[in-house]
């Protein structure tokens, strides 16, 4: 991040780059180069209030399971449970019920699992 000397502080940012080397290009997913790899984006918004997003990616058709559990490692909700296909797939996420704080979430597939922090403000 980087900001200039005007009076507004306006600045910029870099998102989705990547380093190519030849001859193979940047990828363009989950998977590379034959690759097993699961992907957990971060929830959008965070800090959440009432709704928030949960995308992920997964390598393959499979089960998938997406559970929030609370700082002290207790499961408090499964959000999904069940098969998807191959790529990127999103979840509304209903956090109505959670109190303010700290949560993580987990995906589950084919044996992997893959963990985020996710914030709850109201």
């Amino acid at each position: 991040f980087a900001a200039d000397n005007s009076l507004a502080m306006d600045g910029w940012a870099i998102d989705d780059f990547c380093f190519e080397s030849n001859p193979s290009p940047c990828a363009q997913s989950v998977v590379e180069n034959g690759g097993d790899f699961i992907w957990l984006d971060q929830n959008m918004p965070n800090p959440a209030n009432d709704l928030t997003e949960i995308a992920f990616s997964v390598p393959k058709t499979g089960n998938a399971e997406l559970t929030i559990t609370n700082l002290i490692g207790q499961q408090i909700a499964t959000v999904f449970k069940g098969e998807v296909n191959i790529g990127r797939h999103t979840i509304k996420v209903n956090t109505s019920d959670l109190a303010n704080g700290i949560y993580y979430y987990a995906l589950r597939f084919d044996g992997k699992q893959m963990v985020r922090k996710m914030v709850i403000a109201k």
